[in-house]
């Protein structure tokens, strides 16, 4: 089966819409860990080795502020994985 990618456009819908009923910022991630979609404008593009993983293992990952600290890409909060047709397609992160 082909791979599944989000869009950025309604990744970004997805956000924004999550962000006024959780008052979190509310990050999106491709498969790959990218940052497609954001509260927070100047994340859009940014990349986390930890997240990659995370989605990569279909795991929430849960992270510490001291787990955070120094690891680029990374802000304490919690990221859990997107499934679409029983493929991981990327995360949502709330920060």
């Amino acid at each position: 089966m082909p791979q599944i990618n989000l869009n950025s456009e309604l990744a970004q819908k997805i956000a924004d819409r999550t962000m006024e009923i959780l008052d979190y910022n509310i990050n999106i991630r491709d498969h790959k860990g990218k940052i497609i979609a954001s509260g927070e404008k100047d994340r859009i593009g940014d990349i986390s080795e930890m997240a990659a993983k995370g989605i990569e293992k279909n795991k929430v990952l849960k992270v510490t502020p001291a787990e955070a600290e120094g690891k680029k890409g990374m802000e304490p909060g919690v990221q859990v994985p997107i499934s679409f047709n029983n493929n991981i397609i990327g995360a949502v992160d709330i920060t």
